[in-house]
């Protein structure tokens, strides 16, 4: 997705035997700045997350906002929030829609302009 400012966010996959890129990723297309991870796997879904859980998948492509740098992204985790109710324990949320994730300082070193 692609915005009037040329701001972009995009889902990429990458296949491999051993820990596969697979993330939210985003670029400013009129600056050429860095491809820049916003979340992936084995990144800790936001709060709430008592369970300090990460993502497994990214099912479906991000949005943007027409313009803004806005983005929602869908999120496929385990269970975040571990739930006691007196003597009941139940776990709780294992998809979920994010929006604006932090931008993260790394960048993939395969995806840098």
């Amino acid at each position: 997705s692609v915005n009037t400012e040329g701001f972009c966010v995009f889902r990429a996959r990458s296949t491999g035997d051993h820990n596969p890129s697979t993330g939210i990723f985003v670029k400013d297309v009129l600056a050429g700045s860095n491809i820049v991870r916003q979340a992936g796997r084995r990144t800790t879904v936001p709060q709430p997350n008592n369970l300090n859980t990460s993502f497994i998948e990214f099912p479906s492509f991000p949005r943007i906002s027409i313009d803004r740098h806005n983005i929602a992204t869908r999120g496929n985790h385990g269970p975040i929030l571990l739930v006691e109710d007196g003597e009941d324990t139940t776990r709780i949320g294992n998809t979920g829609l994010y929006f604006n994730l932090n931008t993260k300082n790394d960048t993939e070193s395969n995806y840098t302009s």
